[in-house]
């Protein structure tokens, strides 16, 4: 949200936090998801990622400590995150009818 950070999402199976300016790797999220991370986007205050997998689950990340916030289980195989603008929302799959709430 601040431009300062880029997720770049794997089929590794990993997400990578990325400095911008830099191009250095901040943090490496693995041992998560079993299969491809499809998507990702961040919170509107940029504190949690959401990660969507092929393994059919979606995470959201604690951005600080690479943490795991909460995971959804049994979202649809071809399930994208989709982050709200209003600020309320912190991650969201679309086509899997999951989302949560601050």
């Amino acid at each position: 949200p601040d431009g300062t950070t880029l997720c770049l999402a794997s089929e590794d199976k990993t997400a990578s936090l990325i400095d911008v300016s830099t191009a250095a790797v901040v943090r490496k999220i693995e041992g998560v998801h079993s299969e491809a991370i499809a998507s990702s986007c961040f919170s509107p205050d940029g504190t949690t990622l959401c990660l969507a997998s092929d393994d059919k689950t979606a995470s959201l990340i604690d951005v600080s400590t690479g943490a795991v916030v909460r995971k959804i289980e049994g979202v649809h195989s071809e399930a994208r995150c989709r982050c709200a603008g209003d600020g309320r929302q912190r991650g969201g799959v679309a086509q899997g009818a999951c989302a949560a709430d601050n």
